[in-house]
């Protein structure tokens, strides 16, 4: 599925979460964009090295999951049915 990314949002986190493959493509379509990417090597050096910052990145994810759960979720009750 194709769906918009809106400037600030997270691509890839389910991967940081759960040690998995990421699974998202992403292609823009602006002239000028700013990518921030974190690799698994970096990410476990960072948990190492920064626990505290390692720390602050997995609430960041998790807010921006919970969100996305809860937007899916009001989505299914007004709709009465599953987004697909």
């Amino acid at each position: 599925s194709t769906e918009p990314i809106q400037s600030g949002n997270l691509i890839g986190e389910l991967g940081l979460l759960l040690d998995t493959r990421r699974t998202s493509t992403v292609r823009c379509f602006s002239e000028e964009a700013i990518l921030y990417s974190l690799s698994r090597e970096s990410w476990e050096h960072l948990t190492t090295s920064n626990p505290k910052i390692a720390r602050f990145v997995d609430m960041i994810v998790c807010r921006y999951l919970s969100h996305r759960v809860q937007h899916a979720s009001n989505r299914i009750f007004e709709t009465q049915c599953l987004p697909i």
